[in-house]
């Protein structure tokens, strides 16, 4: 709709976290550097939030995933 209709006039309504960041899941691992994960093991390895794994390799320590440095 162009803005000559909608007289500026804005609309906001309520949604939820899952709506903005879709809930999709990474691998974490302590050591990102170290050996890849063999396919066969690939369900053996923590997954967790990709949020979360993008805010720990950003410089966020959370003890309960730790990460080499």
């Amino acid at each position: 709709m162009s803005s000559d209709k909608r007289k500026g006039e804005h609309d906001w309504g309520s949604t939820f976290v899952e709506a903005v960041f879709l809930p999709v899941e990474a691998y974490h691992l302590e050591d990102r550097l170290g050996p890849r994960i063999p396919h066969d093991q690939r369900f053996e390895v923590p997954r967790i939030p990709a949020l979360v794994e993008l805010c720990i390799q950003a410089g966020l320590d959370l003890p309960e995933y730790p990460t080499k440095r």
